[in-house]
């Protein structure tokens, strides 16, 4: 089951003794986390993925426009001084909010998305980009920029990596909150080694991460209007969770 649910501010959740797994990477994982204790849930901490710093070089050059994809990107940036006298863009208004206690303003996007930043950015023909990013992150907005005629170099600075999770000994869960494609892969494998069931309620951050939810093997999934904490508490009021028994250790 595929269905999807829109922004509200933050209320009392339909469901608040369901406990919910945290999956995302530090330092998201507990700001959510707070968000949703707060509402009134009770939450299991546990990141499937970490983060590390590359030994990627940075590119050499003067860029007209630096994008970060992420606040991963700010965190493990050699430097930021390739900012100076460049406009400079944030994926989503935490990245924004990273980068200004770095002093540096940042433009966001209207929808906190690779599309929506792509929707944001004019005058691609002739300009130069540096896009800061992880290792193993889309190429979309890259491709699209070299699409419309820009100069675009990258800056690889961060990799995420597994990280070993004792699941049976954290249960019981009762829904699973997914917030990349690489961590719904890392989930899926702890999850079925444990014997998890398919039908417990996954929710996830945008429909294109949640598209992998029959491949990995899941059969109940719920796709948010993004990632802020209201999408997530929106999403667990639209949940089913009928059905679906409780998983316990």
């Amino acid at each position: 089951m595929l269905s999807s649910c829109s922004k509200v501010l933050t209320r009392a959740p339909e469901y608040p003794e369901l406990r919910l797994w945290i999956s995302r990477s530090q330092p998201g994982a507990d700001r959510q986390a707070a968000d949703l204790i707060s509402a009134g849930y009770e939450v299991l901490v546990a990141p499937v993925t970490g983060i590390e710093s590359t030994d990627n070089p940075l590119p050499q050059g003067v860029f007209q426009k630096v994008i970060f994809l992420s606040e991963h990107a700010v965190n493990h940036s050699e430097r930021l001084d390739f900012c100076g006298g460049a406009q400079v863009y944030a994926v989503g208004q935490q990245t924004a909010r990273v980068l200004a206690e770095r002093q540096i303003v940042a433009r966001t996007p209207r929808r906190a998305s690779s599309e929506g930043l792509l929707e944001d950015v004019q005058s691609v023909a002739g300009m130069s980009f540096l896009i800061v990013a992880g290792e193993d992150g889309r190429k979309q907005v890259r491709d699209e920029l070299l699409r419309r005629g820009g100069e675009v170099r990258e800056y690889l600075c961060y990799r995420r990596v597994p990280l070993v999770v004792d699941l049976k000994a954290r249960l019981p869960v009762d829904a699973i909150l997914i917030s990349s494609q690489d961590g719904f892969r890392h989930v899926a494998r702890l999850w079925f080694e444990f014997g998890g069931r398919a039908d417990v309620p996954v929710l996830a951050a945008s429909r294109r991460i949640g598209d992998l939810n029959v491949d990995l093997g899941f059969s109940n999934m719920q796709v948010c209007a993004g990632a802020a904490s209201e999408d997530w508490i929106e999403a667990l009021h639209n949940l089913d969770i009928h059905g679906a028994d409780r998983a316990e250790g």
